[in-house]
């Protein structure tokens, strides 16, 4: 991925309010689960955001694996998250 305008890869699963408050809602058989994620050899050059990760605050993103990456001039956002992992970033 190069020159990307925008953010490259996304998991964002809250919509903020507008006064910056977070809302945890309980917990129910609608609430989404994203979890079990794995991605590898993944290269991204000059992109607005490379990774965006942000999970619920009721329900985080869970077991999320990334191997072998390259991340050049990129922001990188981690929020609401369990049992990540990032492995070899390579240069």
């Amino acid at each position: 991925m190069i020159n990307i305008k925008g953010d490259a890869i996304v998991f964002h699963m809250y919509c903020e309010r507008a006064d910056d408050e977070v809302i945890a809602e309980e917990i129910s058989e609608k609430t989404p689960t994203f979890r079990n994620i794995k991605m590898r050899n993944i290269v991204c050059r000059r992109a607005k955001t490379a990774v965006l990760l942000k999970g619920l605050p009721e329900m985080p993103l869970k077991d999320l694996y990334l191997r072998k990456y390259q991340l050049f001039q990129n922001e990188v956002l981690l929020d609401r998250l369990s049992r990540c992992h990032f492995f070899k970033r390579t240069t």
